[in-house]
């Protein structure tokens, strides 16, 4: 299915019910089939929305300068909204993390959870961020950002 979006045309598909969860897809070039089959059990539970960003996949292609992180996030927000969602959990994958975050800050009103899997291949987890316990090195990380959002480091818990 297509929708029209913030300029663009953004292809998504829904397979499942129950709440919304958002998938953002990771690297520029990929498409939501990098989740098939793995992802295929969380729709016994939730009503899945997998959709490709802007210039990836069955996405439109507009200009090069409209590929930025506020536009793939408000992107995000206006399928939310053209699909009639007022809140929904968030998941995002390698780069679609980064993209997941930037969702979250400007639209957390909008989100019930924040789910994330490594944001690429950088360093960042050596600095310190975690969301599991202080002593285990775990990269995924979740939050609740509508009730305060939350990081965990292996100091600690950040609110």
């Amino acid at each position: 299915m297509i929708a029209e979006v913030n300029g663009t045309e953004i292809f998504y598909k829904i397979r499942g019910e129950g709440e919304p969860l958002l998938m953002m897809h990771g690297g520029l070039g990929q498409d939501h089939t990098v989740f098939s089959p793995w992802l295929e059990p969380l729709e016994e539970r939730f009503k899945v929305i997998y959709y490709d960003h802007r210039g990836n996949g069955r996405s439109g292609r507009p200009p090069l300068e409209t590929l930025t992180h506020e536009n793939f996030a408000k992107d995000a927000d206006e399928l939310r909204r053209f699909l009639g969602i007022d809140e929904m959990i968030l998941f995002g994958h390698s780069y679609g993390s980064f993209l997941a975050l930037e969702y979250a800050v400007r639209y957390q009103e909008h989100l019930t959870h924040l789910v994330w899997t490594p944001p690429g291949t950088g360093s960042w987890w050596r600095s310190g961020y975690t969301a599991s316990s202080p002593t285990r090195r775990s990269t995924t990380g979740s939050a609740r950002p509508s009730k305060g959002f939350t990081l965990r480091t292996r100091s600690g818990r950040m609110t």
